[in-house]
């Protein structure tokens, strides 16, 4: 059965473990500067990973607006509707 000493122990363990895992930088806005170079870092990901996706993969849409040009349309083998 669990203690209350027990309790305060496993908090002071998890906040030692904190401690250890969170390293300060020799400036404040090091932290900032970490956060903001993940994002931009997140955001390049994303845009490679879409433009790949886009490369490679061609999905063809009507186009919705009757004004927009059109596309010539495409061959047909004989038999097909």
């Amino acid at each position: 059965m669990s203690t209350a000493g027990d309790s305060i122990r496993d908090k002071q363990q998890l906040a030692d473990a904190m401690k250890l895992v969170r390293t300060e930088g020799a400036h404040p806005w090091d932290a900032a500067l970490s956060r903001v170079l993940a994002v931009l870092t997140g955001c390049l990901v994303g845009l490679g990973v879409t433009y790949a996706f886009h490369a490679t993969i061609r999905i063809e849409v009507p186009a919705v607006n009757s004004e927009a040009p059109r596309a010539p349309p495409t061959s047909r083998k004989d038999g097909e509707a």
